[in-house]
């Protein structure tokens, strides 16, 4: 389902209303503040895109905590709906204070079942993603969060470029990052994150 069509598939249910979605950073600076009342619960995905650049969705997060608090609001839990399903997406994702991870490769129930969760103040990883979560406990507590971000990209296969162009960086400094990230991690090379 995409941005449009998860708010029309969940409105169509009858059970869900929905104040508006974006597509940006950008855009929920923008639309965020103008909305009625902060929304119960946000869908967000880990890729945004503005202007044809791709940015990290889970930079909204600390922004939206300190706007619920200017506004003298409670901070409304925050479900990640998206493709990226490994453990380090996950791990960044509660890191960031996300309380609720699906993959999008689940079906409608199993997205409702985490919003329902979510509202009930309950914490949400997708039964699929559970062995995923759980595969590497504590192993990159040590990264910072760049750091996390790269090594979730590493997982992934992609390279330096790419994963430069995806974060925003040099390509310098995103080999300085893999580097450290295998040093970190006790690892010979690159090649040894894969396995992991």
């Amino acid at each position: 389902m995409m941005r449009k069509g998860i708010s029309a598939v969940l409105r169509e249910t009858g059970r869900w209303t929905s104040l508006g979605g974006v597509a940006s950073l950008e855009e929920a600076h923008t639309v965020f503040p103008s909305l009625p009342r902060i929304p119960d619960l946000i869908i967000l995905d880990l890729e945004l895109r503005y202007m044809k650049q791709k940015e990290w969705g889970l930079e909204f997060i600390p922004w939206l905590k300190n706007h619920c608090k200017n506004r003298n609001g409670k901070v409304p839990p925050v479900l990640i709906y998206t493709v990226y399903d490994g453990y380090a997406h996950i791990k960044s994702a509660m890191d960031y204070g996300a309380r609720g991870f699906v993959s999008k490769y689940e079906g409608q129930e199993e997205l409702e079942n985490a919003m329902r969760a979510l509202l009930d103040g309950r914490v949400y990883i997708s039964r699929s993603l559970l062995p995923v979560y759980s595969k590497l406990p504590g192993i990159i507590d040590t990264l910072t969060r760049r750091e996390q971000q790269i090594f979730a990209f590493l997982q992934e296969d992609r390279d330096n470029q790419s994963i430069a162009e995806r974060l925003g960086l040099s390509l310098h400094s995103v080999e300085n990052y893999v580097s450290r990230i295998v040093d970190k991690l006790g690892l010979k090379n690159r090649r040894e994150l894969r396995d992991l």
